[in-house]
């Protein structure tokens, strides 16, 4: 029902090491996995989203016998009904949790970056830092998609926590990535998703939320010690003859 029961929930199964894979997979990106194309997979998210009460993530569980399994599965139960969440459920479809099975323990999941043919596009970009101040952040960065999504430049992914995703990280860390999924058909839907991401890059480095990805050395660089100019002098150090390329930026 809310965020801080879902970060309690995290909590609670990671406390009680019960899940195989947890990723806070939300119904975005659920869709997005079992669906063949771009026009079936927001058809799909239309579905799903009247169905969830609120943010939400994936949870594999798994075990070495009968018992264990059955086990850990009453555990989940237990951590559910004490978080007031409840289950997605085209999830527990065996086809559909068939399909997600293969493609998350696989790692395959990022289907949305498989460029399905269609008539929308996307962008995003992931980020990783202190877990309180990265939620804080990208709720922040979903308000800000909000108002471009109700003048037609961003698709309706429901913003902040259904259009994004993150994966836990140890010691209270979270991994974070946002997607944009724009219309190509709009003119300045490209302009406004390009400007939406500097906006949110600069936003998590001056409020000190984590290091974006994204932005050049030049404006990243003095907030983290140059640290690339550091790891380009032991590089050179080690590797004088440049036989593995020197890290920097991407192109």
């Amino acid at each position: 029902p809310s965020v801080e029961k879902m970060y309690e929930a995290e909590l609670k199964i990671g406390e009680n090491e019960i899940s195989y894979e947890l990723m806070c997979f939300n119904i975005a990106m659920v869709s997005a996995n079992i669906s063949p194309s771009n026009e079936a997979d927001m058809a799909t998210f239309e579905r799903l989203r009247k169905m969830v009460q609120g943010p939400g993530f994936m949870v594999i569980i798994a075990g070495h016998t009968n018992e264990e399994f059955a086990f850990n599965r009453k555990v989940l139960e237990r951590i559910i009904s004490e978080t007031e969440g409840k289950s997605l459920e085209p999830v527990e479809d065996p086809k559909i949790a068939g399909m997600l099975l293969c493609q998350c323990i696989r790692v395959s999941a990022s289907i949305r970056e498989t460029f399905r043919v269609g008539g929308s596009s996307w962008g995003g970009f992931a980020v990783m830092g202190q877990r309180d101040l990265t939620m804080k952040w990208l709720q922040e960065a979903g308000q800000r998609k909000g108002a471009l999504i109700s003048q037609g430049l961003a698709m309706d992914d429901g913003a902040a926590f259904f259009g994004c995703f993150g994966w836990g990280v140890e010691h209270g860390h979270l991994g974070k990535s946002e997607i944009f999924y724009r219309p190509t058909d709009h003119p300045e839907a490209a302009k406004a998703a390009s400007e939406w991401r500097k906006a949110t890059n600069l936003r998590a480095l001056e409020g000190c939320f984590a290091i974006p990805m994204g932005l050049p050395p030049d404006i990243v660089g003095p907030r983290i010690s140059n640290y690339l100019n550091w790891q380009n002098k032991v590089h050179s150090a080690f590797d004088p003859n440049g036989v593995i390329p020197k890290p920097g930026p991407r192109p």
